[in-house]
């Protein structure tokens, strides 16, 4: 996982912005949180899977082998 670890960031007073955006515009990003561990993973790729299982582009261990795919259309 090439995350960033945010722990600094507070929880309170965060406004998500639009996702209506120009194509390529701005910085997409998950907020990952498990227990007391915080950190973001940056949404670069048109087709993102999340799960545990080899070649998925964000690997959460304890998870199911493929839980989520994000898809930038």
């Amino acid at each position: 996982m090439n995350a960033r670890h945010i722990d600094d960031r507070p929880d309170d007073g965060y406004t998500p912005t639009t996702t209506h955006a120009e194509w390529g515009a701005g910085n997409p990003l998950l907020r990952i949180t498990r227990d007391d561990e915080r950190s973001e993973f940056a949404l670069e790729a048109d087709v993102v899977r999340i799960g545990s299982a080899d070649g998925n582009e964000l690997r959460l261990p304890d998870t199911d082998p493929v839980h989520a795919t994000i898809t930038h259309d």
